[in-house]
């Protein structure tokens, strides 16, 4: 699915500041140390317990025969807005918050795994440098990554048919496999299969409430039907859990923001998003930028994103338009 399709025309999250206390009783200092000492001893078991539950399942090769976990979006597709359940089914977000209580999360650790097992394209390789990783990721049978990897490569290669029986090969060994069932989601909108892309991009959003990628397909979708308050909700989702490093997740919601008239939330999301691509993945970033500074009136920024939108895709199909534009602002007077 073509990201720059969200574009017809993050509220950015700092992280609270710590207050430094100079005075303090010798008594609290003692609670503290031990609470800290107590925290860490809870997350080595944790942790332990995490990496051999995901060594044991890879080593078995997942579970196929376990109960997939309700659908959170299976409610009436085709329901009206504002109805309670909207156009994507029942509220994530409502569901979400019991998935998050029991699902396992597992502190950051060594990503050479997630790489080989879900790093495809934009979306899923940016969640591999999420903060931290539900066990269920780690778990990941070698054949199912395998299948994966075969659908990853003919995505690619626009070989859909080829894409959508490995993924479904994959997730036929590890269902609980999100990468697996994003990436089927993508494949069948380049299809043009609407229905079934959104069906694939909700089942990974229920086999792992935590994986942002699947709120990023969704949000895609929600925009491409203009329905930027769900764009909102879902975008919003995947920064809640990827605060620091995903920049579609910054990008959906400065979109989001922009449809919403939101104008200086829209430009704090942007450019943390365009702060975050490093490898210019992302050139449609610069023409949302450029249509938030003209909202703004802020013509010379205007101007300047565009021009970096053409110098990274001076082919796309908005570049005819966005020449012109760029002629019209060249040509205004000088301000007095």
């Amino acid at each position: 699915m073509d990201t720059a399709r969200a574009l017809s025309g993050c509220s950015f999250r700092s992280s609270a500041g710590y207050e430094s206390k100079k005075y303090m009783g010798m008594s609290r200092s003692l609670a503290a140390t031990l609470s800290r000492r107590a925290a860490v001893g809870l997350v080595a078991i944790a942790f332990s317990i995490s990496m051999a539950a995901a060594q044991s399942s890879r080593s078995g090769g997942g579970n196929p025969g376990a109960p997939t976990p309700s659908d959170p979006y299976g409610g009436t597709q085709g329901s009206a807005h504002g109805q309670g359940t909207g156009p994507f089914g029942t509220d994530p977000f409502t569901v979400a918050a019991s998935a998050d209580a029991a699902m396992p999360t597992m502190f950051p650790v060594d990503k050479t795994r997630l790489i080989e097992s879900e790093s495809c394209n934009g979306w899923t390789e940016a969640a591999v440098n999420s903060p931290t990783v539900s066990v269920s990721r780690l778990s990941v049978p070698d054949k199912a990554s395998s299948e994966y990897q075969r659908e990853c490569s003919a995505f690619k290669d626009k070989r859909y048919l080829e894409a959508e029986r490995h993924g479904r090969k994959a997730i036929d060994l590890y269902p609980s496999y999100a990468a697996a069932w994003v990436v089927l989601g993508q494949t069948f909108g380049a299809e043009n299969k609407p229905t079934e892309a959104r069906d694939a991009c909700s089942k990974a959003a229920a086999v792992d409430a935590r994986y942002s990628p699947s709120y990023i397909c969704l949000a895609d979708f929600a925009a491409a039907a203009n329905d930027w308050e769900q764009v909102l909700k879902l975008s919003s989702r995947a920064l809640d859990l990827d605060p620091a490093t995903n920049m579609y997740a910054f990008f959906y919601t400065a979109n989001a923001d922009f449809h919403l008239q939101k104008w200086s939330d829209a430009e704090l999301n942007a450019l943390s998003a365009e702060k975050l691509d490093t490898w210019r993945h992302l050139p449609q970033v610069h023409l949302l930028l450029g249509q938030i500074y003209k909202e703004e009136g802020k013509s010379h920024d205007e101007e300047d994103e565009f021009r970096q939108f053409l110098k990274q895709k001076p082919n796309a199909p908005e570049s005819t338009s966005v020449r012109q534009t760029l002629t019209q602002l060249e040509a205004r007077p000088a301000p007095p």
